[in-house]
């Protein structure tokens, strides 16, 4: 069997396999479910990297708050 990617071979259709319409339609709706699954995928990471983001930032802000507290306190030295 002539190699498809040969382009000397690929001059005769009769030499040349194609594809039919239900294959190609296959082959586009597995690209297009794999392309949907790594856009969600991708959004997914954005949203988790936001609330992780604003969770330290909350985490950063009590830890002061709590600092500038105890330091009131008499608890610690600043």
């Amino acid at each position: 069997m002539p190699n498809p990617n040969d382009n000397e071979n690929c001059s005769n259709r009769d030499s040349c396999p194609m594809l039919d319409a239900e294959t190609i339609e296959n082959i586009a709706e597995k690209a297009a479910d794999r392309a949907i699954e790594k856009m969600t995928a991708q959004v997914y990471q954005d949203i988790g990297r936001g609330i992780v983001s604003k969770l330290f930032w909350l985490c950063g802000v009590v830890l002061v708050g709590l600092a500038f507290w105890l330091a009131s306190k008499g608890a610690i030295k600043p």
